[in-house]
């Protein structure tokens, strides 16, 4: 008996998909020739089954994409330029529209704007927004795996609004249950640009 249900699309570097019910329950397999152009993260209409593994789905609408940038590379081809996803579970080359930065060193890592999603009749379009600079510096991989996975630093208005009624100095509630450490020299090794600043030496 097939059913129709809505949920978001996690695929595999192999192609193949699961899709996560929003009304709950198991996850539906999307063999990869069932994806229909859906990619990472897109919320998707899906078409399900029983399979002798479970439940199998093909997608039948793409209702949100997720992905709006992509990091890559760009490579001539013959008199056309065609950009490369760094992301494995983005197949195939996608089209460039637009004006290119001039000069661009080999295999650095560029950002683009996602103009057409890839489908199964045509090519993916995007148009190159800026250049983050040569692979493998630390740097530009941080940049280049947040924009995969699409981590924003941005913190919600809720989340600043709840930061700001945090008080300045420590109240008498505020140490129950704790140990007071104060009086000890502690000295913290994290230096300025430290995403945590936890690590603490201490010599007596």
């Amino acid at each position: 008996m097939t059913k129709t249900i809505r949920g978001r699309i996690s695929l595999s570097t192999r192609g193949f998909g699961f899709v996560m019910p929003e009304s709950g329950g198991d996850d539906v397999f999307i063999p990869p020739n069932a994806t229909h152009g859906a990619m990472q993260g897109d919320q998707v209409l899906v078409r399900t089954r029983p399979s002798p593994k479970g439940v199998e789905g093909e997608i039948i609408s793409i209702e949100k994409r997720w992905l709006q940038q992509l990091t890559g590379t760009l490579i001539r081809e013959s008199k056309q330029l065609l950009f490369q996803p760094d992301d494995p579970r983005i197949s195939g080359w996608m089209k460039v529209e637009g004006r290119t930065p001039k000069k661009i060193e080999r295999n650095a890592v560029v950002i683009a704007d996602i103009v057409r999603h890839p489908s199964d009749q045509q090519l993916g379009l995007v148009r190159v927004r800026a250049v983050l600079g040569s692979r493998g510096r630390a740097a530009v991989e941080v940049a280049r795996i947040k924009l995969q996975e699409g981590v924003s630093e941005q913190f919600p208005s809720e989340v600043l609004d709840e930061a700001r009624t945090i008080p300045e100095r420590l109240r008498p509630k505020d140490r129950k249950g704790r140990e007071d450490l104060r009086h000890i020299p502690l000295i913290t090794i994290d230096p300025d640009n430290a995403r945590d600043h936890d690590d603490a030496l201490w010599a007596e």
